[in-house]
């Protein structure tokens, strides 16, 4: 009777068991289910800086987007300019932050007598565009402004494809766009940008924000 029963339990527990097979196809499938779904980097999009701490190096904030963001420190040693790190410092453009090369101190703003604003996409855009919001240096405020803010995109090769300039004013709380756009029938072709404001006599300075691209290709001929 002993031998009747474990004969049964035996019987029972390879009845429940799967074959190897079978095992092996269900494991397979869990271990899909478990893998995180990939979100390709958006056609286009807007680096709003928003949601984080002052002074936040804002290097890699936007990595998945295939988007890095650096600067040309020209202020740290003097008669120098060498790569540095960006920046989340308020205030934005009807925002909490904006970006800037200064991650301490009362005066976010720049110009490139102090450097520039790199954005580094991995692929390339046909457009790109920023804005900014003038005002006249507090050291050297007399005399009407001239400097204006520029914005330059390079391709991969380092070499300057498109260069944009925006207007002088410096009219309180008037932001303006400063926009590049590769030239018609050619493909999507810069890989990074660069900003920042003319170094000239009285200075002026800009506060940066919202800096948005498009990889799409470029716009029909009218």
């Amino acid at each position: 009777m002993k031998h009747a029963l474990l004969a049964v339990a035996a019987l029972s527990l390879a009845a429940c068991a799967l074959p190897a097979t079978e095992l092996d196809e269900s494991h397979e499938q869990t271990a899909e289910t478990t893998q995180a779904v990939y979100t390709p980097p958006p056609v286009s999009g807007t680096l709003t800086f928003d949601g984080w701490r002052d002074g936040t190096v804002a290097d890699s904030l936007y990595s998945s987007w295939d988007v890095a963001l650096s600067t040309i420190d020209c202020f740290t040693t003097p008669g120098s300019c060498v790569p540095g790190h960006a920046y989340v410092r308020p205030p934005g453009e009807g925002t909490a932050s904006g970006v800037s090369l200064f991650r301490r101190g009362s005066q976010p703003p720049f110009n490139a007598k102090f450097g520039a604003v790199e954005a580094t996409f991995a692929t390339p855009i046909s457009q790109a565009s920023v804005r900014v919001l003038l005002t006249a240096y507090p050291a050297d405020s007399s005399g009407p402004p001239t400097a204006r803010p520029w914005l330059e995109g390079y391709n991969a090769a380092g070499k300057l494809v498109a260069k944009a300039f925006g207007t002088s004013t410096t009219n309180p709380n008037t932001w303006q766009t400063v926009s590049v756009t590769v030239p018609f029938a050619t493909a999507a072709t810069i890989t990074r940008i660069r900003f920042s404001v003319e170094q000239t006599l009285p200075a002026v300075v800009g506060v940066f924000d919202n800096v948005s691209f498009d990889h799409a290709a470029p716009g029909t001929k009218p």
